[in-house]
This record gives structure tokens, sequence and C-alpha cells, in this order.
């Protein structure tokens, strides 16, 4: 009896609901919306990121001097170009190849003057940066900005897509995941899905893109 009495009143909930939706018109999604797999104007950022461990000293500090940091160079200028290219393996036949082109070094510096990086920190790195804009003050010295060579096996990337709200982007075959540091010294593939269903029942729409960074000659 207490199965009956639940079903009952499940079937009682249910009932309003479905009533509610009788006389409700669905707008369909306009053929731009459904069809839109593409990127921004500006597809990609990116992103270079090194981490300093003890190595730069706080010129104003209370406590231990040397912190661990992590020097950001945020949105890279570079030249980007996109290309269609035949691949049966991919959705619709194409598949859309993203060069991205990048510095060959990249400047850091101290983002509000409060940080410096301190030369002799550097001395046993595998790779040593360049330094520049010296700073000495209260017995601190060390340097204002460090330039490292472009190292395209650690750097952030994000996609920038046309329509955030109807579509998303997924990592293939491997690929780092955006927004995090990965591995772009090797093509990568991403591909983007519209989250809408199409009409005339064929699914979801996707575009596989392939991203190859270079270094700008």
């Amino acid at each position: 009896m207490k199965i009956l009495k639940s079903l009952a009143y499940t079937a009682l909930m249910i009932l309003p609901f479905t009533s509610c939706e009788s006389g409700i018109e669905f707008e369909e999604v306009p053929e731009s919306v459904y069809n839109e797999v593409g990127l921004s104007s500006n597809p990609a950022l990116v992103e270079a990121r090194e981490l300093m461990k003890g190595k730069v000293c706080q010129i104003y500090y209370n406590g231990q001097p040397y912190v661990d940091y992590i020097a950001r160079k945020r949105e890279i200028e570079v030249s980007e170009t996109l290309t269609e290219v035949d691949d049966a393996n991919a959705p619709e036949g194409k598949l859309y190849r993203l060069t991205i082109e990048v510095p060959a070094k990249v400047t850091y510096s101290s983002p509000n003057k409060g940080n410096i990086f301190v030369a002799s920190k550097f001395s046993s790195d595998a790779v040593v940066p360049e330094f520049s804009d010296p700073f000495t003050d209260s017995g601190v010295s060390g340097f204002m900005s460090a330039t490292y060579p472009t190292d395209l096996s650690r750097l952030v990337l994000l996609l920038n897509l046309a329509d955030y709200n109807a579509c998303s982007v997924k990592p293939q075959n491997g690929a780092p995941t955006l927004g995090e540091p990965g591995d772009y010294s090797k093509p990568q593939q991403y591909i983007v899905i519209n989250e809408n269903k199409r009409p005339d029942g064929s699914g979801q729409r996707k575009r596989l893109y392939e991203l190859v960074l270079k270094i700008k000659e």
C-alpha cells in the first residue's frame, strides 16, 4: 500500500508541470547559433610562466626576504594564421590548422616594483635569464626585469570561441588542458562542439582544430 501511495503522489506532482509546459511555445535556436563552431577574431591567448623558487627578493619585506615567485607574462603578442586542410578523419572532412608564431624571448618584470630578481640565485640554473633594469636601495640589489628564451614545452594557451554560450572545447589525443601549462612543441588538437542539436537531425556540429606553435624568426 505504501508503494501505491508513493506512486500516486509522484504522478500528482508531475501533472502540474506537464500541464504548465503544454501551453508554452519553444522558440527554435537560430541557424547562426547551432551552426557556430568558429573562433573569435583573436583566436588564441598565449601565456608564458617561470617558477622562480627563492630567487626573487622582496624590496620591502617583513621577515623572509626571498620568496617563491611565479613570473607571468600574459598575452604574449603573437601572429596567427588559420588554414583549412582536407582530413577524412575530422568532422565534415576538414581540419582547421591554427599556426601561432610566438616571440623568441619573453621578458618578465616586477608588476609593482616591489620585487627584484637576484642574479646570483639563478647562476646554477639550466637556463640563466638575461637581466636588465638594475636596482639598488637600502643594501638590496638586483634587477627589475629578466628575459628568458621562449619554451614551447611550457606555455599556457586558451582558445577564444566565437560563441561561449553555444560551444565548448575539448582536448583531443592527449592534448594539454587549456589554461594550464602544457607542451606545445608539437601540434596539439582540440575539438569545438556546438551544444545545440540541429533541427535536421544531423546532431551537434563539431570542428577539429590543430594548434601549431612556432618561434617567430
